[in-house]
């Protein structure tokens, strides 16, 4: 279940295949499996241990991956951020986190003082790189130039890592050969460290074995049938788990293709997902909004592209409906970090009057659902999970741990009812939920009520406070370019085809986009401040 273990054993069975391709380098899988030892040993180098934390704050890169698997053979614990993230929020982290070694890309090295290490790939150098070229093509790297106080442990090489060095760093890193000798023993246990949607300032960080992750990863195989012999792309956040563990690291770390896209643009997606014949790509609903904006993301266009995976936020029957008319077979997922990514999943068998549920549950995860007031199973509730891909708790928050767990259940949070078929449907988040009046809403029903408004292009619900009623319905709206702003009563009148008269919105805010948190989530908690002037 250690992925340095079946890296290595892929590197013995086919050591020339493409292991990952990003801007225009390859990687082959014995430079993959040959990197991630001699990362490893500059860790050690560097004064990591079993059981440390290694802090990566970077774009979409392949030290992800490469940096997970060094991690995995030394028994260290890798910790992924995201770069969105302010110097406050991540001096914050790195006091709760209390990493080894930070390491950060040179975009964002300078949100952290001292840096650590600064990662350098082809995308910095000055020399632009051949995007014209096949794909097969690998460049030998025109030389090493080291920062400022800093050794280059990173050899030149073709895969597309100029330097890896130290900066603000007293010991200087120098790798002298491949990988040790002997034997390796392969470790077990604690793997990553993942940030769930909670804010910097309240962290909680969901602690990942290599078990899990696995079990995470078989899931995923039996529920959307892909294999190590397909390509798969990655624009979703490699720091979080939809990007890192959704299929991403399964496939490198048994010897299969990612292509890694740095920061999502829809046009790079469609070309780099034509260019590598890519079979998988988990994507956010935004995501795909944008990519079907484009008139080349279709099926046709794309016959490789057999498994969009869309996930991470409430999928609208709309965007399935819109995906299938391009000739595609998008699969909608459902998971969450604590779960390594897998809950549940729609397939695209199943008939269009079940797009925009939840779905089936994995076979490797129990699913029930638990009736919030009085705590028994019913048919409607809180959906609790457990099985061998989820957590066993946050790191270093015990008062979290014990009120996120019932009897060895995950309580998630999310509000679900089961038809009778057994397919599950979202009815929203217990802590989103509008109390007003004594009545709960749920934003999330009142948000698909007004889906499909003419103009508008997103909108979120929240409840501001109200003296009387203790709080109010009230809507965030992007609308569309050229769109007028839209008066309350035409939104009331348009919702209220579909919902009670409490749950239609009493005050109504335009705004050029919703805020959105780490995670490419809408910041709920940011939404009633809209609302204050």
């Amino acid at each position: 279940m250690n992925p340095a273990e079946t890296l290595d054993l892929a590197a013995i069975a086919h050591p020339d295949r493409p292991s990952i391709r990003f801007e225009g380098a390859v990687l082959t899988v014995a430079e993959s499996a040959r990197l991630t030892r001699q990362a490893a040993e500059a860790l050690v180098a560097a004064g990591v241990r079993a059981g440390d934390r290694v802090m990566l704050v970077a774009h979409n890169s392949p030290a992800h991956l490469l940096l997970h698997v060094a991690c995995a053979r030394l028994g260290a614990i890798f910790t992924p951020i995201s770069y969105r993230y302010t110097a406050p929020e991540l001096a914050r982290l790195r006091a709760f986190l209390a990493p080894r070694v930070v390491i950060a890309d040179p975009a964002s090295a300078h949100l952290l003082s001292p840096a650590g290490f600064v990662l350098e790939h082809f995308s910095d150098r000055s020399a632009p790189f051949d995007h014209s070229a096949p794909l097969d093509h690998t460049v030998p790297l025109p030389g090493v130039t080291s920062l400022p106080g800093a050794t280059p442990f990173a050899r030149a090489t073709k895969a597309g890592w100029r330097t890896l060095g130290v900066a603000h760093y007293p010991g200087a890193l120098q790798v002298a050969g491949d990988a040790p000798d002997g034997a390796p023993a392969f470790t077990h246990g604690d793997a990553a460290l993942l940030l769930t949607s909670g804010s910097a300032g309240t962290p909680k960080a969901a602690l990942l074995t290599h078990e899990q992750l696995w079990w995470g990863s078989q899931n995923l195989r039996w529920g959307f049938h892909y294999s190590p012999a397909d390509t798969e792309l990655v624009t979703a956040p490699l720091s979080h788990i939809g990007g890192l563990n959704g299929t991403t690291l399964d496939i490198f770390a048994h010897g299969g293709c990612v292509v890694v896209v740095r920061d999502f643009d829809a046009g790079v997606v469609v070309d780099q997902l034509a260019r590598s014949r890519a079979a998988i790509m988990f994507a956010v609903p935004t995501m795909y909004e944008a990519l079907l904006a484009r008139p080349d993301f279709t099926a046709a266009y794309l016959p490789a592209f057999r498994l969009p995976l869309v996930g991470g936020a409430a999928v609208h029957p709309r965007l399935l409906a819109a995906l299938t008319e391009r000739g595609f077979h998008p699969i909608n997922v459902y998971g969450m970090t604590e779960t390594s990514s897998s809950i549940a999943l729609l397939p695209p068998s199943f008939p269009a009057s079940k797009r925009g549920a939840l779905g089936i549950p994995f076979p490797f995860v129990q699913v029930r659902l638990v009736d919030p007031d009085s705590g028994q199973p019913s048919d409607a509730g809180e959906v609790q999970v457990c099985g061998p891909s989820v957590v066993n708790g946050y790191w270093h928050d015990p008062a979290t741990t014990a009120s996120s767990f019932i009897d060895g259940w995950l309580r998630t949070g999310d509000l679900a009812h089961r038809d009778i078929d057994g397919v599950y449907w979202s009815d929203g988040r217990m802590g989103n939920q509008i109390n007003t009046g004594g009545e709960k809403v749920s934003p999330e029903e009142v948000e698909e009520a007004l889906a499909g408004f003419p103009g508008m292009a997103a909108c979120a619900v929240t409840g501001i406070d109200d003296p009387l009623w203790g709080q109010r319905v009230a809507l965030v709206a992007v609308m569309q370019p050229g769109a007028a702003a839209p008066a309350l009563g035409t939104l009331r009148a348009y919702a209220a085809r579909t919902v009670a008269n409490y749950k239609l919105p009493q005050a109504c805010v335009v705004v050029d986009h919703l805020p959105l948190n780490a995670n490419g989530k809408v910041n709920r908690k940011a939404l009633p401040a809209l609302f204050s002037h």
